[in-house]
């Protein structure tokens, strides 16, 4: 965050913990306590790379250390964006077989918030030439998936039990020397600024549905 630069973290060093193994449970709120809080920090990916297997955690040097971390309001898509501008920012989703299967172009499947199982770290948001507005995803499938790991998908889409789910459980770090401007600008946002989505208001949106 204060470099500007994305530094690849261990997802091993995650999974290693009695409480983040693999598929059998945790959250992003879990990790950022657990090992980014309570144990001091995060390797790097390089320091501690994936392996695909159970393992015992392995204290390494810490790459990056918090203060604390904030859930970005639900559904609050201009939030989320203030967030992303100062770093990127962890979200839950629903992995589908369809977004394991996932490769190049635009992820236009749906995440539905009961089923959440999956977190992924959003870098970014932008428009297409087209002028669809979008976020811009990393994933930890390996460079197979998507377009060399990261994939975008459409910012405003209409579930069946919600809307915007990219934004219903999505959680930013607190660091020093940035933490209190930075979560005034965030609730200053949500203040003035409410959902754009088709169910919020759909006299905003007259193409197709996503």
């Amino acid at each position: 965050m204060a470099t500007g630069k994305l530094l690849p973290l261990s997802v091993q060093q995650l999974m290693d913990t009695k409480r983040v193994h693999m598929c059998g449970g945790g959250s992003a709120p879990i990790s950022f306590q657990q090992h980014m809080m309570q144990y001091g920090g995060l390797a790097t990916e390089k320091d501690y790379p994936f392996t695909r297997k159970y393992g015992v955690c392995k204290y390494k040097p810490k790459a990056v250390s918090i203060t604390g971390y904030r859930r970005v309001p639900k559904y609050e898509l201009h939030a989320l964006k203030w967030a992303i501008i100062h770093g990127p920012v962890t979200a839950c989703i629903e992995a589908t077989p369809e977004f394991h299967r996932h490769g190049q172009g635009i992820f236009r499947g749906q995440f539905r918030e009961k089923f959440l199982n999956h977190v992924v770290l959003i870098t970014g948001f932008g428009r297409t030439p087209d002028g669809e507005s979008y976020f811009e995803i990393q994933n930890s499938f390996g460079t197979e998936w998507g377009d060399k790991g990261k994939t975008i998908i459409p910012q405003y889409v209409i579930l069946d039990d919600g809307c915007c789910s990219i934004a219903a459980y999505a959680y930013y770090p607190t660091m020093y020397g940035i933490q209190a401007p930075f979560n005034q600008r965030i609730h200053r946002a949500v203040s003035y600024s409410p959902c754009l989505c088709r169910i919020c208001r759909p006299d905003l949106h007259t193409g197709p549905r996503a």
